[in-house]
């Protein structure tokens, strides 16, 4: 039988020494990065400023190798692709594609995992919207004491539940996560 969401959460402080994933929720606007190891948890968002275009891609990708580099990342479990977008895919398409060559470059090891597959694993259905997936993020009393703001909410808890996803398939012989794996 597969491990819950819950059993997942629970299985961060038994991680080994020296192993951390990062959960990538990308985007151009507001990209949410959850980070696990056997610490904790820690998260983070990348919005770049007003920069368009490939300075915008220049700064996401910067921003994220400091990332990677002060938490020593072994692994990450990135959004694949929305293929059923209706808005910004191409957008959305570039900055995937840069953060997927910046990953492989430095060897990272990468789930891609389906947007479908995350939600199912964390709210428990494949088509949920971005509300329900804030309401089962257990970072989400956090960030509202915090007073973030709405995008950063929904972008941190995207990449929660791409995160716990990402565990599921390191940790789980049976994990019923959906993914293809990039290196």
């Amino acid at each position: 039988m597969p491990k819950t969401r819950q059993e997942i959460e629970a299985s961060i402080p038994s991680l080994p020494k020296g192993f951390g994933l990062l959960g990538i929720d990308q985007s151009t606007s507001c990209s949410g990065l959850v980070y696990v190891d056997r610490m904790g948890v820690v998260y983070d968002t990348i919005i770049p400023r007003k920069t368009l275009g490939i300075g915008r891609l220049l700064e996401i990708e910067s921003r994220l190798v400091g990332f990677i580099k002060e938490h020593k990342v072994s692994v990450v479990a990135l959004e694949g692709y929305s293929r059923n977008s209706k808005y910004r895919r191409e957008e959305s398409a570039e900055c995937c594609a840069v953060i997927m060559l910046l990953l492989y470059r430095m060897q990272i090891p990468t789930y891609n995992i389906q947007p479908t597959s995350a939600k199912l694993f964390l709210v428990g259905k494949g088509n949920a919207s971005k509300d329900e997936m804030v309401a089962a993020s257990s970072l989400t009393p956090l960030l509202k004491e915090q007073k973030r703001s709405k995008q950063v909410i929904e972008a941190i808890s995207d990449a929660y539940g791409i995160t716990l996803s990402g565990l599921s398939i390191l940790t789980d012989g049976e994990s019923p996560v959906k993914f293809g794996k990039v290196i």
